[in-house]
């Protein structure tokens, strides 16, 4: 049997967001070594209408996406994205694409790719 994991770099993971909602998650990196090393990367998320297209709304770090720990004893950074209800509350229902990298001046990793699904928000009694 062959495990797919073992040849593509990218976890594909579909996201189902309410539109205007804030979508919050952490994903975790090991084995660089050092702090340092995990500073020294850019990390960013995309969301496009089409794979071509420019970005309706990213977050990088600073912007949405902080490092918010680093284990010495497993080399293990754990990071956290947020993304604020500003960055679609004003965009159409429908599907994007997403894309999660790291990167430095010599590599590009994608870590999570998939359909990011805006979906509609049930209103509360009395809204509309």
């Amino acid at each position: 049997m062959v495990n797919k994991q073992d040849f593509i770099n990218a976890f594909e993971q579909n996201i189902d967001i309410v539109r205007g909602n804030s979508l919050c998650f952490n994903f975790q990196l090991t084995g660089l070594g050092s702090l340092a090393a995990y500073v020294a990367f850019e990390v960013d998320l995309n969301v496009s209408e089409n794979y071509n297209d420019s970005p309706v709304f990213g977050s990088s770090l600073g912007d949405g996406i902080t490092l918010e720990n680093y284990d010495t004893e497993s080399d293990t950074a754990t990071y956290s994205v947020f993304v604020a209800p500003s960055k679609t509350k004003d965009l159409e229902l429908a599907r994007y694409y997403y894309a999660l990298n790291i990167s430095n001046s010599a590599n590009v990793v994608t870590l999570m790719r998939g359909r990011f699904t805006l979906v509609y928000n049930v209103p509360k009694e009395g809204e509309q």
